[in-house]
């Protein structure tokens, strides 16, 4: 029996990372999206409506075919992935510094988008907002802006799972063209959806992305603060307030109705979370994606940058020669700051999240079975090198992954710093098989050559 191409296929496989445009494109409406108790976005289909005629699948960003196409493009272009000699790049931050240290890097998105929108370039920004809400419940939801005022509401970077559905069936009964901000899978998605829904989106930014997370994330930091179920708070994991003395000390903050909570991102247990997959989405590992290759403009910190004061900056990969007019006219307006760098500076400024994302991806793609078995067909091989650096560390994120879903599901919360520790001891050991085999490989070549003589 032949199986069925829906967008069941991608959830059955973990790959699903409940974007919703499943949903957003299905004819039938066969398919709704429902809040799990992973605390993620699940499609959830119809069996008596559902056609199976396959636009589900084909509008999804995260089936294998997909991640695979993406994955040869970045084998071929190498690193440097999204990184082309026809992109403009700069350094830019919002001279506005009440603004600035509200936003999530230097605050010149936003500010775009200000511009955007008075001057008629658009209608409309489909966009994040957090909204308070108890341990188990979403975060934040994901919104048409259509003001200045809700802009300045939806300022910093969110990581969090996120459902389009609803946002795109608004825009596609109204007028008008809209921008969008998401990560490199949403913007990736937008391109595979219908042309009726595709041209509505006149302009694509994309944040820079190593991976995405659960709800679960969010909701185990907030335990581990004190907060208890039941207690509806707001999130800002990347606060600036408070005095940091740059802007990779930024804070956790929560918004509770009767009390505040900051503290630094290294005195909580986000850093050691977020560096070690907590919470991944699973699919994140496979994606070959760091900047958004996709999207009119990509935007990222700028880490290292002599600019990354406790204001913090921003770095520009433009790949639409119109944004920079208006980047070009807010700078003359003294309301940004506007300095053009290169692909070199971009890319020195996270080089190990890039190089894992862009140049390791290979070695990860063959430990998922269902990706593996469509391996066969293209040249990037189905060879599982489990001594490979690259390799053990997805064994060892996924192992994170599983482990940090597994305590959480039976206790409600989840021993980090064990779990770290587990990872650590597993990292030295892996290195030292790693280190064996190779020298144990490198014997067998020099007898096989010995022998030959």
């Amino acid at each position: 029996m032949k199986e069925k191409q829906n967008i069941n296929l991608v959830v059955k496989n973990g790959l699903c990372i409940g974007c919703g445009f499943c949903a957003a494109v299905c004819p039938k409406e066969a398919i709704n999206m429902r809040w799990a108790r992973s605390q993620k976005w699940v499609p959830v289909i119809d069996d008596s409506k559902c056609t199976n005629c396959g636009l589900c699948f084909k509008g999804c960003p995260c089936t294998p075919e997909c991640i695979i196409e993406y994955a040869i493009s970045a084998a071929k272009a190498g690193e440097f992935f999204g990184l082309s000699n026809a992109t403009s790049y700069f350094i830019a931050y919002d001279l506005n510094p009440e603004d600035r240290i509200k936003s999530g890097s230097g605050g010149l998105l936003t500010q775009l988008l200000i511009y955007l929108l008075s001057a008629g370039e658009i209608k409309g920004i489909l966009a994040s907002i957090p909204v308070a809400a108890p341990v188990g419940k979403p975060h934040y939801e994901l919104a048409v802006i259509k003001s200045a005022e809700q802009l300045h509401k939806a300022r910093s970077s969110h990581y969090y799972p996120l459902c389009y559905t609803s946002a795109i069936e608004e825009i596609t009964k109204d007028s008008g063209e809209y921008a969008i901000v998401g990560l490199p899978c949403i913007i990736r998605g937008i391109h595979k959806l219908p042309q009726s829904i595709r041209s509505k989106f006149k302009y694509t930014f994309s944040l820079a992305c190593s991976h995405n997370v659960t709800g679960r994330f969010l909701d185990c930091l907030a335990k581990q603060e004190g907060i208890t179920e039941g207690e509806a708070f707001t999130a800002n994991l990347r606060d600036k307030l408070g005095g940091i003395k740059d802007a990779d000390n930024f804070n956790n903050y929560f918004k509770l109705s009767n009390r505040e909570i900051r503290r630094n991102r290294f005195q909580t247990a986000f850093t050691a979370m977020w560096r070690n997959y907590f919470f991944a989405q699973e699919s994140c590992l496979y994606c070959p994606d760091f900047f958004g290759v996709d999207a009119d403009l990509s935007v990222k910190d700028a880490w290292g940058h002599p600019e990354n004061n406790p204001l913090g900056a921003s770095l520009l990969v433009l790949r639409n020669s119109s944004l920079v007019d208006f980047l070009e006219e807010l700078k003359k307006r003294a309301e940004i700051f506007l300095e053009r760098c290169d692909a070199n500076q971009v890319f020195s400024s996270q080089i190990p999240e890039i190089q894992f994302k862009h140049f390791f991806v290979s070695d990860r793609l063959v430990w998922k079975a269902r990706i593996r078995n469509i391996l066969k067909n293209y040249s990037l091989g189905t060879r599982r090198r489990w001594w490979k650096r690259s390799s053990l560390q997805y064994l060892q994120f996924r192992l994170t992954i599983c482990l940090s879903n597994f305590f959480y599901s039976l206790f409600g919360k989840v021993p980090v710093k064990a779990i770290v520790l587990c990872v650590f001891a597993l990292t030295k050991s892996s290195d030292f098989l790693r280190i064996l085999v190779l020298k144990f490989k490198k014997c067998i070549v020099v007898t096989r050559k010995w022998c030959d003589r």
